[in-house]
């Protein structure tokens, strides 16, 4: 029973009481040990009990005998010793703790995740080498373990210094000895991070084949399909049950030859992919176009495994793009032909008619007061009426015509082939004519007009943008003639229509540039020839056109706006004046100042006028504030409320040019205004046409009758003021008195009649 070996000097071997372990096929690797050390050796325990030094070699020389009688601790120990020799060959953490939580084996790769060597380790309690939270989580699956008498299984994140974060497959095992009882515990941990990585990209990757709205078919290589996805049965038809199994030759539509899927095989077998546009066919039997693309799929060894086909239904996307391009190209209103599609439609028109040398038109067609529809009624029926205007267009073109919506209110109509001017004369008109028939909305009945400008291709223009500038210019002559009317184009229109841009241009930089003046027109008492006020008339000197007339410059102020902001341009400039003239010493009773029909509508109105008359210090008493009858007539409600906030103020208010507005004398009655001025037309021609002559004779005794006072425009004669004094007609102005005038002359003219 006694063993010898020699060891190498040079190694340290355990401390005396310790227990160390080799194998015999070892002993030229055992360590030195000291004095009464137990060494395991294939499983039995030897105790070391003396050593001796050859001087020859300089080797130790060790006595040891085998122990028959250990402790069921070190016997246990031998065993675990044994374990772990078996345990080193396995790449999962393997710990052994007793009942106490003691480690008694680590293996390597155990002790190396916990930044050590298994030596390390052996001896501790599992709270040092797990830390106290994971020492908390070990006791639950400890507890759970007990309970169960069987293994426990978590997985979890953990944190190692020496590795990072893994995610961790962990079993817990009751250690069993030779009488069945449990001596300790096995906990058992598998780094499972990358399996959990693979597992989490086959999930994504399952979703994504089954959410992609292309479908996807996967084949072996013998082309058996062996999975589809859900937008595969969409698209083809079939379902799954019904696919898988099968060839795709199932979706062959007939339209392809031998050669187009040779050609497609020869490429996967050259490239591994083919892509292209091909037909196939749907389980109901219907022909449709797709994009496919095929690609191989390859193993480990680099031969094919199996086949993926990708494609998507053509058919619904050119759907999709022929529905994009219509609303690209028409009126989302009207569904009429937009400006696009008109340049487009209209330039080969004009090819055709100079290819064929025949003549073509262009109807430029606009809503008359289109606006007040919107206005009032609000946009969903203003929609309505262009649908309306839309259709009855249509209906009355032909089918080599073309109608367009190309924004607002403006429509086009495109007649090609026409013999002579006079045809699209005809045809306007007949547009005028039914465009003017009621149009019934919801419980509405509406009646519009339009304008229309004509122009003649090629003789007017031989391209699509002067061809439609002139036809735009001839439709604003339209217009300008009364509306309600069509008008032929003529070369002078596109100097008018120029003109009218320029000074569109100009205006915009007229009030920086003060190019703006009021002139002011006296307005005497007829009865005595006292002056009682004036009206503050706006002038323009442009430095080019120089003094540009009010009828030319204040509707293109209506229409870009810049009406309000010179509106009240006008109103602080008057008063000023007013104040002016007072401090001079001159008496002049009110200040008349006309508003537009923007500014009415615009929101700050009122408040404007208080501001300005603060700031100038002018007496509320001393304005008096002109709208127009036409704007009042066409938007009676909103005028009145607007009218009844400035008469509070103080301020008076007169109707202007009364007369030519078609007045309802139950909306005459609600306004809150003190003066009627009849319009100069009817004034002009009073001592000549008796239809005006009847007109004022109205209009004063109407006037009376609601208590108003009469102001009368324009008078130029002297029989004209005599006529008027024998009607009553209180007041008047006009040039028989003075025109409009500056202000440093109209300050002479006060002090000459004061």
């Amino acid at each position: 029973g006694r063993v010898y070996w020699d060891f190498f000097p040079k190694r340290e071997g355990p401390l005396p009481g310790c227990i160390a372990q080799v194998s015999s096929g070892e002993k030229d690797e055992m360590l030195g040990c000291g004095l009464d050390s137990k060494i395991v050796i294939d499983g039995e325990i030897y105790r070391s009990e003396t050593f001796s030094l050859d001087d020859e070699d300089g080797n130790y020389l060790y006595s040891m005998h085998l122990l028959e009688d250990v402790t069921e601790r070190e016997q246990q120990t031998v065993q675990l010793m044994r374990y772990k020799q078996i345990l080193s060959t396995t790449t999962d953490l393997i710990v052994f703790y007793d009942k106490g939580h003691i480690c008694l084996v680590m293996n390597e790769i155990a002790s190396s995740y916990f930044g050590g060597v298994s030596a390390d380790f052996i001896g501790k309690h599992a709270k040092d080498i797990v830390g106290i939270q994971r020492y908390q989580a070990y006791l639950s699956c400890v507890e759970e373990m007990y309970a169960k008498q069987e293994s426990v299984t978590i997985t979890k994140w953990i944190e190692y210094e020496a590795v990072g974060l893994v995610h961790m497959s962990i079993t817990l095992s009751p250690y069993i000895d030779e009488r069945g009882e449990i001596a300790g515990i096995v906990v058992r941990m598998q780094n499972i991070t990358e399996k959990t990585a693979k597992e989490e990209n086959l999930r994504l990757a399952a979703k994504v084949f089954e959410s992609t709205s292309e479908g996807i078919t996967i084949t072996d290589t013998e082309g058996t399909i062996v999975a589809i996805n859900a937008a595969f049965s969409k698209i083809t038809g079939y379902s799954e049950r019904e696919a898988v199994g099968q060839n795709p030759r199932i979706l062959k539509s007939g339209k392809h030859d031998e050669q187009f899927y040779a050609q497609m095989w020869q490429s996967l077998v050259d490239s591994g992919s083919w892509d292209g546009e091909i037909w196939n066919k749907r389980k109901n039997g219907e022909i449709y176009p797709e994009m496919l693309t095929i690609s191989t799929i390859y193993d480990d060894e680099g031969d094919p495994s199996h086949y993926v086909a990708v494609f998507s239904d053509v058919a619904a996307m050119k759907d999709i793009v022929q529905q994009l391009d219509h609303q690209a190209h028409h009126h989302a209103v009207t569904d009429l032909p937009n400006r696009r599609l008109l340049q487009m439609r209209l330039t080969q028109s004009l090819q055709v008619a100079q290819r064929e040398q025949h003549c073509g038109a262009v109807l430029f067609l606009d809503l008359d007061n289109f606006k007040n529809i919107n206005d009032s009624l609000g946009h969903d029926v203003g929609d309505a009426v262009l649908r309306e205007v839309a259709a009855r267009l249509s209906q009355r073109a032909r089918s080599v015509d073309t109608v367009a919506h190309i924004g607002g209110d403006e429509f086009v109509v495109v007649l090609d082939h026409v013999r002579k001017s006079g045809d699209a004369e005809e045809n306007a008109r007949q547009i005028l004519e039914r465009i003017q028939q009621p149009i019934i909305v919801d419980e509405h009945e509406l009646f519009i007009s339009c304008s229309i400008g004509i122009a003649i291709f090629p003789d007017d223009g031989n391209d699509v943008n002067k061809i439609l500038k002139n036809a735009d210019a001839a439709m604003y002559e339209a217009k300008k003639n009364g509306k309600n009317g069509c008008v032929l184009y003529s070369r002078n229109l596109t100097e008018v229509a120029w003109e009218r841009v320029m000074l569109d241009s100009s205006l915009h930089r007229a009030m920086q540039k003060g190019e703006f003046v009021l002139y002011y027109q006296p307005q005497l008492n007829l009865q005595t020839g006292d002056i009682i006020g004036c009206e503050a008339l706006l002038r323009w000197n442009q430095p080019e056109y120089g003094w540009v007339a009010p009828d030319r410059f204040i509707p293109l102020c209506e229409e870009n706006g810049i009406i309000v902001p010179l509106g009240e341009w006008v109103l602080r400039t008057a008063c000023e004046q007013w104040v002016s003239w007072r401090e001079q010493g001159y008496t002049l009773g009110r200040m008349a100042v006309n508003l537009s029909g923007r500014q009415i509508q615009h929101n700050d109105l009122v408040p404007m006028v208080q501001r300005v008359l603060q700031q100038t210090g002018c007496p509320v008493n001393a304005l008096e504030l002109e709208i127009t009858e036409t704007f009042l007539m066409r938007h009676p409600e909103q005028a009145i409320e607007v009218l009844k906030q400035l008469s509070v103020l103080g301020i008076e208010l007169s109707i202007d040019d009364f007369g030519t507005g078609q007045s309802s004398l139950n909306y005459l009655k609600r306004f809150p205004v003190s003066r009627l001025k009849i319009d100069r037309s009817f004034v002009n021609d009073i001592q000549s046409e008796e239809d005006d002559c009847v007109i004022v004779n109205a209009i004063v005794a109407m006037g009376h009758g609601l208590g108003l006072s009469i102001v009368a425009e324009g008078i130029e004669t002297e029989l004209q003021r005599q006529y008027l004094v024998q009607l009553r007609c209180e007041e008047a102005q006009g040039y028989l008195f003075s025109k409009p005038i500056p202000a440093s002359e109209f300050a002479v003219f006060l002090k000459q009649h004061t």
